[in-house]
């Protein structure tokens, strides 16, 4: 299974593995991009489209406050890193780069050690990222992100770590209170996955805005959810907004 893992960790990097291990993702991997002529550029580009543009691989996007890269999340882990002698190329807390330490603390038997860098590190925020991964729809990434959430399951019944601590911030509720808050300081809090407890990527707004049919425009994933909040107040779409967020 650590073979796997490491497969899973290279094409989250965006490189294809030159062995793929009888993996079932070979399979998949085909079906999709062998009607490409150039399959290598094809998977390059949508993994840029995925990862780049719509689910971002890293912890701290989704366990910090503001919903931004960087922070404490990269200097805990490094820690850990650290502690092993241990060193990725990758920015710390980029999924592949967590994935890639775990397998290395396996391969050596520590499997406490193990178990609490993926109760500590990987659990809060890897079931988030990869139920958003599959959310894309995506022929192959949707299918690497199933993948991974049954590999996710088998490693907590093998290292049975201990639970671990969601990192939720309130709902910022105290927002409301403010006289000079817009929509789109509300809006936020729902592109922040520790307020709200999920992930919304530019596809996903984009499907709001044709279910209930009011503009949101173009521009990166902070700037489409407000829009679109707008748009709904001025359609008088308000509700049914909030119904398709619920």
């Amino acid at each position: 299974m650590y073979n796997e893992l490491s497969l899973i960790a290279s094409l989250l990097e965006g490189k294809l593995p030159s062995d793929w291990a009888s993996s079932s993702l070979q399979g998949v991997w085909q079906a999709h991009y062998s009607r490409f002529e150039q399959a290598e550029d094809e998977f390059a580009a949508d993994h840029y489209q995925l990862f780049g543009l719509e689910v971002f691989p890293y912890a701290s996007v989704y366990l910090s406050d503001d919903a931004q890269m960087g922070g404490d999340t990269v200097g805990l882990v490094a820690d850990s890193y650290r502690a092993e002698g241990w060193y990725p190329k990758l920015q710390p807390d980029h999924f592949a780069a967590e994935l890639r330490f775990l397998v290395h603390l396996l391969d050596q038997d520590k499997t406490l050690p193990g178990g609490e860098f993926l109760s500590r590190h990987l659990l809060p925020w890897v079931l988030v990222f990869s139920l958003a991964l599959e959310r894309q729809r995506h022929p192959f990434f949707s299918a690497l992100a199933q993948d991974l959430q049954s590999r996710l399951a088998q490693l907590v019944q093998q290292l049975e770590p201990e639970p671990y601590q969601a990192i939720l911030h309130p709902f910022a509720l105290s927002l409301l209170e403010d006289e000079e808050v817009g929509l789109k300081d509300i809006a936020l809090v729902f592109l922040t996955p520790a307020s709200a407890g999920f992930y919304l990527s530019r596809a996903d707004q984009m499907d709001l805005s044709v279910k209930i049919g009011v503009p949101a425009g173009f521009g990166t994933r902070s700037q489409i959810l407000p829009n679109l909040f707008r748009s709904a107040a001025e359609y008088e779409k308000m509700p049914d907004l909030l119904q398709a967020l619920e």
